[in-house]
């Protein structure tokens, strides 16, 4: 099967490593119109321009940071099934991932530090809660609010450390996917000359 065929193909890494790098730009960019955003309002808070327009940027901002955390945590997942496919085709099968990225990062053989450990956490927990929650047009109740509220607070303190440290991460399984290609390639490389003897 011809290279480019296989980033169309989920039985094979090479998609999971192209649409995690589509994520991850995603991300990137949410994170960068994030600090433009903040900065803007800031800007417009010091020149005292319309609140409204101050609410309106300060909700896009808070979209925008919340947004980030989880876009880039599905790339790392999708990374970790890439390479557990690659690997281990039987556990994915046996286990498929969904929403357990620590568990996908961890089975690669990579740690992953408390703090972003907790932010991952906050985004699997959120999406298990999304898969349960009522359907649009049910009304949510007081205490459903509240904690919607704290977590996307708890989003919106995402430091630059924390983006290090995702980044960090990111390009660590990124490594070890590209790794596990190669090795693939060079396989397929020894059987093509083998049989040409």
């Amino acid at each position: 099967m011809p290279e480019q065929n296989l980033k169309l193909d989920p039985t094979h890494i090479e998609y999971w490593v192209a649409e995690a790098q589509k994520l991850k730009q995603a991300a990137d960019l949410c994170w960068e119109a994030d600090l433009n955003l903040k900065q803007n309002s800031e800007s417009a808070k010091l020149y005292g321009l319309d609140q409204a327009l101050i609410e309106t940027a300060d909700d896009a901002e808070s979209e925008l940071s919340w947004l980030y955390p989880n876009l880039v945590a599905f790339a790392i997942q999708h990374l970790a099934i890439g390479i557990l496919l690659k690997r281990d085709p039987q556990h994915i099968i046996d286990e498929a991932p969904r929403f357990q990225i620590i568990n996908a990062v961890q089975y690669c053989g990579v740690s992953i530090d408390e703090e972003l450990r907790e932010i991952i956490s906050n985004v699997e927990n959120a999406f298990r809660w999304s898969e349960k929650s009522p359907q649009w047009g049910v009304r949510l109740s007081a205490e459903q609010v509240k904690i919607l509220k704290r977590k996307k607070a708890y989003f919106d303190a995402i430091t630059e450390r924390n983006k290090k440290a995702f980044d960090e991460l990111f390009n660590k399984l990124n490594r070890m996917a590209h790794d596990e290609m190669a090795a693939k390639t060079s396989t397929d490389g020894a059987v093509n000359k083998e049989g040409s003897q």
